[in-house]
């Protein structure tokens, strides 16, 4: 398995020019229930239920911010 290499110098870019795109073009995200409560060390694989090219931000953007 490749690990990622998060910097935070590409987080300080990254998720502010994600945010911008967000607001620009996605109008709504929902989240039906509750979020998981899941310990650090745990894994965890969120899984979409459509294709959709901003489906990779949303998962970075709910990992940022949630997990």
């Amino acid at each position: 398995m490749i690990y990622a290499r998060h910097t935070r110098l590409a987080q300080l870019i990254f998720v502010p020019f994600l945010r911008y795109l967000f607001r620009k073009h996605v109008q709504d995200v929902t989240i039906l229930g509750e979020l998981p409560l899941v310990p650090q060390n745990t894994p965890l694989v969120l899984a979409p239920n459509h294709s959709l090219w901003w489906d990779g931000f949303i998962v970075y953007m709910l990992n940022h911010y949630h997990f």
